[in-house]
């Protein structure tokens, strides 16, 4: 079961969206220097903040010692706020609000990871990048690189800055998730039993199951003159139905041929669906006298009428034709092992990375400038105006 922030190896990167995307991580004012000397930090070279010419960029958030500007923020947020139509009471200027904000997010989580990363130097050295990229770049092939950088419209020197840059954070993002969360996670057997014994019922136990085709009617509890009614009223029903599934020659031909029926004259609740799933489990409240009928039902067979346990309300009568049954699944341990590890792996999972953006967010305070944020949202006209 793959979770979300589970290391994954790297791939063959889509260079062209890296090219795009990447500056809108870049660093807007410089960090203090170490206290000592130590190993290529994995860290980006400083670059200016693009902005309209004679302007100060727009800063819209602050990660510890980088600054996000609202340009870099575009760059990877505008064409999805360029598509953006309105979602129920959502007008388009909230959705694209929304869609800033979750960019945004995405790239402060980023900058927490590569902060967090610089700390342990050794965990990224330019060696190990140099060797990734090559591995990459080979991979690729000299003709699809080239193709790429052309189409991204950029020098060879500056493809390759690039594409490093992103290696680079890649295996940043990597080794800090698996030092602080990966190589954390610890399920014990005991702890696989005790889940699979908390949640059999539940979870891991599917009863027998009907689908069946019932017409119920119901008087008054006292009211015996009215049942007695009732129940010679089903008893007529019941004959239209035998003679009108009498020539069909399989269970699901007879549902079809009584479905009408069921749809004119049941009277339980959601008389007006076609047929229901009856599971034989006493956590749902079916009348207990149709269960113990279906339970030594035949499959294709219209029941006789017979009386319901009812209410303290009311009681009735029912007739009904099962016509598929599924027989109940009753796993054992081993055979749901695996997935009760990947449920508890992505519990613990979660702990983990929450707390590990926490410990991070206290070590480099993010600051949002939401007067900031939104701007030019309001500006830009509605799709079809």
């Amino acid at each position: 079961m793959q979770a979300l922030f589970r290391p994954l190896p790297l791939t063959l990167v889509p260079v062209m969206c890296v090219l795009l995307t990447l500056s809108a991580c870049e660093k807007g004012r410089e960090a203090p220097a170490p206290q000592q000397a130590a190993p290529d930090t994995g860290e980006s070279a400083p670059m200016p903040a693009p902005t309209t010419k004679g302007e100060k960029p727009i800063v819209v958030a602050s990660v510890g010692p980088y600054d996000i500007s609202l340009m870099d923020l575009l760059k990877v947020s505008k064409t999805a706020e360029d598509r953006a139509k309105a979602v129920g009471d959502a007008t388009v200027e909230e959705v694209r609000r929304l869609t800033r904000k979750r960019r945004l997010d995405e790239i402060i989580r980023k900058r927490l990871l590569v902060l967090g990363a610089r700390a342990h130097p050794e965990w990224v050295t330019d060696a190990s990048v140099t060797a990734k990229v090559k591995e990459q770049i080979k991979a690729l092939g000299p003709a699809e690189v080239d193709r790429r950088r052309e189409l991204a419209e950029v020098s060879e020197e500056d493809f390759v800055a690039k594409f490093t840059q992103f290696i680079r954070e890649k295996m940043m993002f990597d080794a800090i998730t698996r030092h602080e969360v990966t190589e954390n996670i610890v399920i014990t057997e005991g702890e696989l039993k005790e889940h699979f014994d908390q949640n059999y019922e539940t979870f891991f136990n599917r009863p027998d199951s009907w689908s069946v085709y019932q017409i119920e009617r119901y008087a008054p509890r006292d009211d015996p003159q009215r049942l007695g009614e009732v129940m010679e009223e089903l008893e007529r029903i019941r004959s239209q139905v035998s003679h009108a599934i009498q020539d069909s020659a399989t269970p699901e031909a007879k549902a079809q041929a009584m479905k009408p029926f069921v749809h004119k004259y049941n009277e339980s609740e959601g008389g007006g669906q076609h047929f229901s799933y009856i599971y034989d489990t006493p956590a749902v409240n079916f009348d207990p006298e149709l269960m113990s009928r279906l339970r030594s039902a035949t499959v294709g067979e219209l029941s006789p009428v017979f009386r319901l346990a009812g209410d303290e309300d009311r009681v009735g009568g029912c007739f009904f034709l099962a016509f598929k049954k599924v027989l109940g699944v009753h796993s054992k341990f081993e055979d749901v092992r695996k997935t009760i590890y990947g449920i508890l792996y992505e519990k613990r999972e979660k702990v983990l990375v929450d707390q590990m953006y926490e410990r991070l967010r206290s070590e480099y305070p993010v600051t949002l400038h939401e007067d900031r944020l939104y701007h030019g949202i309001e500006a830009v006209d509605e799709p079809g105006s």
